[in-house]
């Protein structure tokens, strides 16, 4: 009985992968790489350069943190979305 929930439950998650892929293909997301293929060194690399970024914003009395650039970079995702739907209403 376990052996037929796994299953059934491994079933479900692969046609909800596939779904969403095929919605993703639809509205025209591509999906990056996921394999990023960095060294430890490349890694540690650019976690010592945020930190040290965000060492020198707090030195300097700004208050860019990471929050905050998130937010920022959404706002601009939105508003770049905004005008792709209204120029492929134009088009329509």
């Amino acid at each position: 009985m376990i052996f037929g929930v796994v299953f059934s439950t491994n079933a479900r998650n692969k046609r909800i992968e596939n779904d969403l892929q095929m919605i993703k293909e639809k509205l025209g997301i591509v999906q990056e790489n996921r394999d990023f293929n960095l060294s430890d060194e490349e890694i540690e690399e650019e976690l010592e350069r945020d930190a040290l970024l965000e060492r020198e914003s707090n030195e300097t009395g700004r208050i860019n943190t990471t929050n905050e650039l998130n937010e920022q970079i959404e706002k601009e995702l939105e508003e770049y979305l905004e005008l792709d739907d209204k120029d492929k209403d134009r088009n329509k």
